[in-house]
């Protein structure tokens, strides 16, 4: 009887769980966490931002904080349709994560888990992020602001004040934590770049 019963309880943790990370997988893009096909993980990124020591993210000129991408004949509502359709793609639960002005703007509040490892005296400690995109529409170009990270996590520790982690805490100190961190903000963007470029509305 006690064997009978293992399998159950066994069962039943592994849901408590599951429900207790469920608002936390709502918040992450899915393509990024366990989505990306090898193909698309061996391909290297453009570094679009680059993450400063005062926690803020520059274009990479570092005079901006925002890009622009061309999209040459096609108008505002057709590319804010297209990057709308990619982001809601990405999350679990989309109403969650994106706010829109239509045509205009859409903004997208994601978390990244595992955006870069903190090596530390006694235990290396996973580093997580939560951070906001902007995106902005005119015909024939869309603006992206620079990301804006919200907060970060050491294991499941909310560290707060994110400027003064980056200050204190990892910038000289960490700089392979920095870099993974801005290669996953990134690697968010350029994803959503490159499928907005490749949708087909033929079928």
């Amino acid at each position: 009887m006690k064997k009978a019963l293992l399998p159950i309880v066994i069962l039943l943790g592994i849901i408590g769980i599951c429900k207790a990370q469920n608002k936390e997988l709502e918040l992450k893009p899915i393509k990024i966490t366990s989505g990306q096909s090898d193909k698309q993980n061996q391909i290297k990124s453009p570094v679009y931002f680059i993450l400063c020591g005062n926690g803020s993210c520059m274009a990479k000129d570092l005079l901006h904080d925002f890009i622009i991408e061309e999209y040459h004949n096609q108008t505002a509502k057709e590319i804010y349709n297209n990057i709308l359709m990619v982001v809601t793609s990405m999350y679990k639960s989309p109403k969650d994560v994106i706010n829109k002005v239509e045509n205009k703007m859409i903004t997208v509040d994601g978390f990244i888990e595992y955006a870069g490892i903190r090596k530390a005296q006694y235990k290396d400690r996973k580093v997580s992020i939560s951070y906001r995109l902007q995106f902005d529409f005119k015909d024939g170009k869309m603006r992206i602001k620079a990301p804006v990270i919200i907060d970060a996590y050491e294991e499941d520790k909310n560290i707060g004040d994110f400027p003064f982690y980056m200050k204190e805490v990892l910038w000289g100190i960490a700089d392979d934590t920095v870099q993974e961190i801005q290669k996953k903000l990134n690697n968010v963007i350029s994803l959503i770049i490159f499928q907005s470029r490749t949708i087909k509305n033929d079928w």
